[in-house]
């Protein structure tokens, strides 16, 4: 069964529609010192989850940067607060979502594919 990232990437080649990773803005913006970027390693230096609020920011510029275009998100909304903020969002722009794929793994697959993945520890690519 092939991962979150593999199906996105299936989904963009067959219908043109571009990815937002969620992951790659986080790494992005700590790269270049940005000040969510700054923000972010805070959070992870401390050892705690990114805020909602932070994410919302964070992928909430790279929406609005795609305009009227379609799009598909890879990592985000993870929350149910970061689910509400993005409707929220895409309703006071009048683009609300038209779909969304649920990806339903049991809990033992995911545990034993984050026991399997490797990471670039340059890039931070997995």
């Amino acid at each position: 069964m092939p991962g979150k990232g593999t199906l996105s990437a299936r989904i963009q080649q067959k219908y043109s529609v571009p990815i937002i990773t969620a992951g790659d803005l986080l790494r992005w913006h700590i790269t270049n010192n940005t000040q969510l970027g700054k923000q972010a390693s805070a959070v992870i230096r401390a050892g705690k989850l990114m805020p909602d609020e932070t994410m919302m920011q964070l992928v909430g510029q790279k929406v609005e940067e795609m305009d009227q275009s379609d799009w598909l998100l890879d990592g985000f909304p993870r929350t149910s607060g970061q689910a509400t903020m993005l409707n929220e969002s895409l309703h006071s722009k009048n683009t609300p979502l038209t779909l969304v794929v649920n990806l339903n793994v049991p809990e033992e697959v995911i545990l034993q594919r984050v026991l399997d993945r490797w990471t670039h520890i340059a890039s931070g690519r997995v």
